[in-house]
């Protein structure tokens, strides 16, 4: 019986790589009879983190790079489609991002079954659909992409996904991702006096620098007796990262994802703590009792007004899954 085949597509995300790991385990395949097409931006940082995830668990990879001018992006369209001539595949596994190109990848394997896994958080965004149902982007770029690769809306039917106790409402086929392959990896381990902060560039949009740079300093404060390391995310600039070593705080810089980096050191931290990133669900879920890991949930005043509803939305799901917050 021939083994069946899984296309994996990859946005700039070293957690996509290990959220579609999962899902390819959970579907019972040969991760080394799949394909992972990865769409790099000129990120180094992203780029060095996916290499390393799919190099650390031997993966067939296709890297992409482009950067943002439209014609760049538009070009990625023409490499999947010349890529995928030469492929039959059983399965095309795509996040919840990068909508206009996971629809094409559908529109062009008609006949392959679409299954859409995590990116972060971003998947709680599926409850406010009307429709269950994925469409190319409006506007003229999306008019463009339209017109030129004749996008069409495919059906989200099947859902990988760790929260699947929040989205059980909704009428699709869901999965639920418990990291059961990488929980395998897990190996005893000595802890340190040491305490991560997972990095996030909440900065850029939901709160203001001033805000974000106060937090931090306070939980400094907290934790006088610890050291404390900031783990940068992969977007985080230089200048961000010197403000943040003014607060007293070190940088621990990553070759990957936190989540795999943890699996690979000899010793744990004492704590995890972090905002409303998604890696604080995914240690939360992969190490159990074995890691104290911890939410800074700020202060709604503190928070744009736009992002309000969103950020309380992933501190009451991380409560849910027995993350307790931090009182600074």
């Amino acid at each position: 019986m021939k083994s069946k085949k899984a296309l994996i597509l990859i946005h700039d995300s070293p957690l996509q790589v290990i959220n579609s790991l999962e899902a390819v385990y959970s579907l019972g395949l040969d991760p080394l009879n799949c394909d992972w097409v990865c769409f790099l931006t000129s990120n180094s940082n992203s780029q060095k983190q996916v290499k390393e995830v799919a190099d650390y668990f031997n993966l067939n990879t296709q890297t992409f790079t482009f950067n943002q001018n439209p014609y760049s992006k538009i070009n990625r369209f023409y490499k999947l489609k010349s890529f995928l001539k030469t492929k039959k595949v059983d399965y095309i596994l795509v996040s919840m991002l990068n909508v206009d190109l996971n629809v094409y990848a559908a529109n062009l394997k008609k006949n392959a079954e679409v299954i859409f896994y995590d990116e972060g958080t971003h998947t709680l965004d599926l409850a406010q659909l009307k429709r269950m149902v994925l469409t190319p982007k409006s506007g003229p770029a999306g008019f463009i992409k339209k017109a030129l690769f004749r996008l069409r809306p495919t059906n989200l039917d099947k859902l990988f996904t760790v929260f699947h106790k929040q989205l059980a409402h909704l009428p699709i086929d869901i999965t639920p991702n418990n990291y059961s392959y990488i929980r395998e990896h897990i190996q005893f381990k000595d802890k340190s006096n040491q305490v991560y902060i997972v990095g996030q560039h909440l900065y850029k949009k939901e709160v203001h620098t001033s805000t974000f740079l106060d937090y931090l300093s306070n939980l400094k404060n907290k934790f006088s007796e610890n050291k404390l390391y900031y783990i940068p995310h992969r977007h985080d600039s230089t200048e961000i990262l010197e403000q943040i070593h003014l607060t007293g705080i070190n940088i621990r810089h990553i070759q990957t994802c936190i989540e795999l980096e943890l699996l690979m050191k000899p010793m744990l931290p004492l704590q995890i703590i972090g905002f409303s990133s998604s890696a604080l669900l995914n240690l939360k879920l992969i190490f159990g009792e074995n890691i104290q890991v911890t939410t800074i949930r700020i202060d709604t005043r503190d928070i744009k007004k736009a992002y309000q509803d969103k950020m309380n939305q992933i501190y009451t799901t991380f409560s849910e899954y027995g993350i307790k917050e931090i009182d600074l």
